[in-house]
């Protein structure tokens, strides 16, 4: 069977973040960045401009948001009027109701601009709540198995909320199995312990790996401590 390096370790000290006071927070991860993909680009909220990390195996710090705003944009330069807006600059809306979220950058060959597209996934406490985790099949294989007292079944391109895998601090056992396309035989993908904080929200992603059959699981905590 093969064992999966996973990333997550959901009560690093250096994964908490302290959440500012603000009308929209969101924390941004840039996923199957090419090696030369920017690391930092500027936001414009259509009040301000400000730069954000595009971390690849982690999510970055907290980002405050104009609440006035529906639009974000990535540019490769700050503006202060959005008449000066680049024609085609990656752009994704975001839902009235959204409080929180979470900024998915992925590569985009088509746009001349930014090659780079922009999803958001609400991840508001009343969407999102600390304990549960967040799941994403961007692979081709249909991945089930059990995660803690939890099942899992998802199919490719699909997205699921899944409650508390333990009702306590501690380990747990995960146990991931996958399918090929069209196939019925299940795989091995990993079996290990991961550890749940109940204080920590965890986004796990299932995702194709590069010259390999296997797909990969990266998961990443979402803790975060009230700003004083």
């Amino acid at each position: 069977m093969r064992l999966l390096v996973i990333l997550l370790t959901l009560t690093l000290p250096s994964m908490m973040m302290a959440e500012p006071a603000a009308n929209r927070t969101c924390r941004i991860i840039f996923l199957k960045a090419p090696a030369d993909a920017p690391t930092r680009l500027q936001l414009f909220d259509g009040v301000q401009s400000q730069e954000v990390e595009l971390p690849r195996m982690n999510f970055s710090p907290v980002v405050q948001i104009s609440a006035a705003t529906n639009t974000i944009f990535m540019l490769d330069r700050a503006i202060t009027d959005a008449k000066l807006l680049p024609v085609g600059s990656p752009q994704v809306a975001i839902g009235q109701q959204v409080k929180d979220f979470y900024l998915l950058v992925s590569p985009d060959p088509k746009n001349q601009i930014i090659p780079i597209r922009l999803q958001v996934v609400d991840a508001s406490p009343q969407k999102f709540a600390k304990g549960h985790m967040m799941w994403f099949n961007l692979s081709e294989n249909l991945v089930s198995g059990k995660i803690g007292s939890q099942v899992l079944k998802m199919a490719p391109g699909t997205k699921k909320l899944l409650d508390p895998p333990s009702n306590q601090l501690g380990e747990y056992g995960v146990l991931l199995n996958f399918q090929m396309k069209g196939e019925e035989k299940l795989y091995p993908l990993t079996q290990t312990r991961w550890r749940h904080d109940p204080e920590s929200r965890a986004v796990i992603f299932i995702i194709k790996e590069p010259g390999s059959r296997t797909p990969r699981v990266m998961g990443f905590p979402d803790s975060r401590v009230p700003a004083k």
